[in-house]
């Protein structure tokens, strides 16, 4: 493998990457279509820098045809593309870390290298990638097997009061109450919190 193609998702921060023996218009149309496209759908916008494969007639067309703006960053200012050269430098980091000895073999072990980038807390959020990208905590593989305790989610015990007789409608969800012995109820209530109840 001789490259790495790198997109962010500038809302989120979430990542996707793949290792490329060649880096031409298909190549990018390619990692562009299976894995931002069918997996998220089409973006409206889309940062680039000025490498070849992304000025060519073909990745022009094809964006074109997909409704896509394409945007170039600024020419020897690697700063106006900021979130993706971080990445870039986190990713580079992961590599080195993790194929100290293992020449040649880092591609294999991209998808683990964003895995680690994609569930790690950040400190300027506290949230991981995972967490913000689909609202949810992913489940580490660590976590399988372990007695997690779980919290209700709800109030089991009832919290209805009344009943209430329904002294005048204001509106057409709006309703004045009161007490069986006639004494007035404060404010008025809209029906969502009103529940019919027959004597």
């Amino acid at each position: 493998m001789k490259s790495c193609i790198i997109a962010i998702d500038y809302f989120t921060k979430w990542v996707e990457a793949k290792a490329l023996t060649t880096s031409n218009q298909t190549d990018v149309e390619s990692f562009i279509w299976k894995q931002i496209i069918c997996r998220f759908g089409v973006p409206r916008h889309i940062v680039t820098d000025h490498g070849k494969q992304f000025q060519g007639n073909q990745i022009t067309t094809f964006f074109e045809r997909l409704g896509i703006h394409h945007h170039t960053a600024s020419v020897s200012y690697p700063q106006a593309n900021g979130q993706v050269e971080d990445m870039n430098l986190s990713i580079l980091y992961g590599i080195r870390t993790k194929l100290e000895g293992a020449k040649g073999s880092w591609a294999e072990d991209l998808p683990r290298i964003l895995w680690g980038i994609r569930t790690t807390s950040h400190s300027a959020t506290r949230d991981t990638l995972f967490s913000l990208f689909y609202g949810t905590e992913v489940v580490l593989h660590i976590e399988i097997g372990l007695s997690i305790w779980r919290m209700p989610a709800y109030d089991p015990t009832v919290n209805d009061q009344g009943p209430y007789i329904v002294k005048e409608k204001y509106g057409p969800n709006t309703y004045v109450l009161s007490e069986p012995d006639g004494k007035p109820v404060e404010r008025t209530w809209n029906t969502i919190h009103l529940r019919e109840y027959c004597v």
